[in-house]
């Protein structure tokens, strides 16, 4: 399994960060992924 780390930069609260973490999740060949808003980053 391949780890990636991404900034994301135009996240505005934690309703951003479930969004593009629920459409990641949904993605083929994701199996996990993590989105902090606290942080900026997410993890797939």
């Amino acid at each position: 399994m391949k780890t990636a780390h991404f900034s994301i930069q135009s996240m505005h609260c934690n309703g951003c960060a479930q969004t593009i973490q629920h459409t990641l999740e949904r993605q083929e060949g994701v199996q996990s992924c993590s989105v902090s808003f606290d942080e900026g980053i997410r993890r797939s």
